[in-house]
């Protein structure tokens, strides 16, 4: 029932895959966000093909940057690559801004390859994180905003 009433965002939408199983599989309300306008159309045709337009909201945003409000529920495979490179710069700006956009024990969960090193920076945010899975290469993890001591 938790979830019936929640504020849920996908953070970094793209083809809109985390959104469409969130709104099938729940019935909170859903903002996906990306700073790409061709991820924010395909997310917007996933959805409609899908049938869960009417759970959603879009916001094109390059970081949190115009994403408003707090959420129960933060959700996010964030991008890495700069080309060939590995680039931590995005995923850890959003890591950091999660903070300000979580309710008090708010859930953020963060899908991405095992090998990024994500779980240091979730630890110094929101203070400890648990892997929840770890299967051929992926990571699945997840950490509670805490009220503050």
């Amino acid at each position: 029932s938790q979830v019936c009433d929640a504020r849920m965002l996908d953070f970094g939408c793209g083809d809109g895959v985390i959104s469409i199983w969130l709104a099938l599989h729940t019935n909170a309300t859903i903002v996906a966000s990306d700073d790409s306008a061709l991820a924010i159309a395909s997310t917007k045709m996933s959805c409609e093909a899908n049938g869960v337009m009417e759970k959603m909201s879009f916001i094109g945003s390059n970081g949190l940057s115009k994403v408003k409000g707090r959420f129960n529920y933060i959700f996010s495979n964030p991008p890495f690559h700069r080309g060939t490179n590995t680039d931590y710069s995005i995923a850890e700006s959003f890591i950091l801004g999660s903070k300000q956009h979580l309710t008090l024990n708010g859930e953020l969960f963060i899908v991405a390859n095992d090998f990024l090193r994500y779980p240091a920076t979730i630890d110094a945010v929101l203070g400890t994180h648990t892997r929840l899975n770890r299967a051929q290469g992926f990571a699945i993890y997840h950490a509670r905003q805490r009220k503050p001591k």
